[in-house]
């Protein structure tokens, strides 16, 4: 189930990719008539880097294409994802927005004033620096150094702020003590 409805987002986004006609995401022939990579590679690529957190020439093995090539699907990806979705999903709530959430939280919750969840994760960073280790490690038996996202959800989980890298040696009472939301 999970797969089908991964598999359908990642289709919508192709779909929407394509509407654009933007030249990059278009099927391409070079002079000696050889096909460019496909659609599917060209979008995969940078959410596979995103997802895994590893620069983009990691799964150029893997889609068959050049460095060059994989760092510009993952800055192509980004400009066409900003084109496509600022509007609608990257942008700060506005006074409609919050009334909505508001009047929102009011019927599930039965709470006055509710915006939405707010918490605080850590996240174990495995390249840290030798010298910022000590900041960043955490009292809990983490095994190494953390670092910490801070996160605010509505009930539709439509997430309307998120502040990534405080220290892991932070707890949750001083994260939001800094909370540039707060």
């Amino acid at each position: 189930m999970m797969f089908r409805v991964c598999r359908s987002r990642v289709q919508r986004m192709l779909e929407d990719i394509m509407t654009t006609n933007h030249p990059f995401y278009v099927k391409s022939v070079d002079a000696a008539g050889k096909r460019g990579a496909c659609l599917e590679a060209k979008v995969l690529l940078p959410l596979k880097t995103f997802a895994y957190g590893v620069p983009p020439h990691t799964f150029t093995d893997y889609f068959q294409m050049s460095e060059g090539l994989a760092a510009k699907c993952c800055d192509e990806f980004a400009a066409i994802m900003k084109q496509l979705y600022d509007e609608e999903y990257l942008r700060i709530p506005d006074t409609t927005d919050m009334k909505r959430i508001i009047v929102l939280h009011k019927e599930r919750h039965r709470v006055n004033g509710m915006f939405g969840s707010l918490d605080c994760m850590h996240t174990g960073w495995k390249n840290c620096p030798k010298a910022w280790q000590a900041s960043f490690k955490t009292g809990k038996e983490s095994g190494g150094p953390t670092v910490v996202l801070e996160a605010l959800s509505d009930f539709n989980l439509w997430f309307w702020h998120a502040s990534f890298g405080y220290a892991g040696s932070l707890n949750d009472l001083n994260i939001l003590n800094l909370s540039p939301f707060l």
